[in-house]
């Protein structure tokens, strides 16, 4: 977690509220005898002030709430606390999606869109770059939009994913958001076309309009993923800004697979905040 986190209990029925102070994040809430409910409402306060520090402003209301609860699932995951996970998914988010449909829509498709790995390694590095990339500090109508319309575009690229669609838009340009998306066939296609097409793609993502490339490979492809890049970046064509592991679930099986993304930057003249 960014930042430590620490708790002051106030009086029952008082206003729940989160803030930074210093290298923590301040939760003041009331107690509960229910431990888990105390750990959750503890969770949902940190990510409402730890997370996407200064860009948070620039998402729309629901969609904002929407990733506050991704992420508080995401941080239930990585604890492994499964009694606490069960009452996050069977009382606290039903409780907290019943009666907004418009939320409820939002929630569950960021919930596909991080099925694909999506949501943590292409939506998050962009939102944490989000605010150096904006003209302005103050958030407008129009920046809302573009991060609405990104989201959809992740959303549409979940789904083309799930139902094999090869002509799917790998490219979306806005305002401050310029990214493409390129896939690493199989093993098999590796080696009847070499790397040399992907290493093209790369070349070609600027004249696409991208400013960052994430480059995605799924089970064995993943080691050709990574010779790709760096052949990439030595041929000056773009620089490697980080890459993850992680698991992407299989539309065909229902299985997850390991997967690996790098983020790359092909347009040198835009700097990249890293995350704190």
């Amino acid at each position: 977690m960014p930042y430590n986190l620490s708790i002051e209990w106030v009086r029952p029925g008082s206003r729940r509220e989160s803030f930074l102070r210093g290298e923590s994040v301040v939760c003041r809430m009331d107690y509960d005898d229910n431990p888990h409910l105390n750990y959750l409402n503890a969770a949902l306060l940190y990510v409402q002030s730890g997370f996407l520090v200064g860009n948070r402003q620039y998402l729309a209301p629901v969609t904002r709430k929407a990733v506050d609860f991704t992420l508080v699932g995401l941080m239930l995951g990585k604890s492994g606390e499964r009694g606490i996970a069960h009452t996050y998914y069977t009382v606290v988010l039903p409780n907290e999606l019943s009666g907004n449909e418009e939320l409820a829509a939002r929630y569950e498709a960021i919930q596909r869109i991080e099925q694909h790995g999506f949501f943590t390694n292409i939506f998050l590095p962009e939102m944490l770059a989000y605010g150096l990339a904006s003209a302005d500090a103050a958030p407008r109508s129009a920046h809302r939009q573009e991060i609405e319309k990104f989201v959809d575009f992740l959303g549409r690229l979940a789904m083309a994913a799930e139902h094999r669609n090869q002509d799917a838009n790998l490219d979306f340009n806005d305002i401050n958001l310029q990214v493409s998306i390129i896939y690493v066939g199989k093993p098999e296609k590796l080696s009847e076309q070499g790397y040399e097409p992907y290493i093209h793609m790369i070349g070609i993502c600027t004249e696409r309009g991208a400013h960052t490339v994430y480059a995605i490979a799924t089970g064995a492809s993943r080691a050709s993923l990574s010779d790709i890049c760096s052949i990439a970046e030595q041929q000056g064509l773009c620089r490697v800004l980080d890459s993850h592991d992680f698991r992407r679930k299989m539309p065909q099986t229902g299985h997850w697979m390991p997967a690996r993304v790098f983020r790359l930057l092909v347009d040198a003249s835009i700097e990249i905040k890293e995350p704190q």
